[in-house]
């Protein structure tokens, strides 16, 4: 792989992983807004992104799936995960 793929490659992963976290910050910013829906729209693409790429770098063996998957683990953990929200079971 020639250096001019390779730094394409990198910026392209850094550049995903930015989006995905910028998406993840804007639609937990939204909640209960208008925008929200959408908002969380983004995020699941860029969800999906980050896994194809991740899944991608895994087949290649470049060593960006190891940052790319961590980023997809913590979108998603970000994603789902509502403190706020929760309840504890009268039993605890």
């Amino acid at each position: 792989m020639d250096a001019t793929h390779e730094l394409s490659v990198t910026y392209g992963a850094v550049i995903l992983q930015l989006a995905a976290l910028a998406s993840l910050l804007l639609a937990r910013l939204a909640d209960g807004t208008a925008l929200q829906s959408i908002l969380y729209s983004l995020l699941l693409g860029c969800l999906a992104a980050l896994g194809m790429a991740a899944a991608i770098a895994v087949a290649w063996g470049n060593p960006w799936w190891l940052p790319l998957g961590t980023t997809l683990a913590l979108t998603a953990t970000g994603a789902t995960c509502q403190p706020n929200r929760t309840q504890r079971s009268p039993l605890l």
